[in-house]
């Protein structure tokens, strides 16, 4: 009877055993507590990024408003060109024909 236990031994080693149990676990929750603090102050900055950038950016309707504001001056501009290129094509042809009709003139003229 040499590996026979007194109970009060075996209690008591189940109580520690249990203890140590519980002393596992709260480290575990206060492990587990602790990691999900983080994440959540990890988030709560990303969110305050987003937001700060989120001031930086041009809403639609402002978007849109400068748009058609700048679609219409390219269109002017364009018309004005147009308009340009139009009056230089009859200034050079007005001026090709006034050479040439002076060019005949001289011909005739000169003799």
């Amino acid at each position: 009877m040499a590996d026979e236990v007194p109970i009060k031994e075996y209690i008591d080693s189940l109580w520690l055993g249990h203890h140590r149990e519980h002393e596992a676990l709260q480290r575990s929750l206060d492990l587990a507590r602790d990691q999900m603090r983080d994440k959540l102050m990890e988030m709560n900055q990303f969110r305050a990024q987003i937001d700060q950038e989120r001031g930086r950016y041009i809403t639609r309707e402002n978007y849109d408003l400068r748009h058609d504001e700048l679609s219409k001056r390219v269109n002017a501009f364009e018309q004005y060109r147009a308009n340009l290129e139009g009056r230089l094509w009859m200034l050079g042809a007005g001026l090709t024909t006034a050479g040439v009709l002076i060019n005949v003139a001289f011909h005739y003229w000169g003799k």
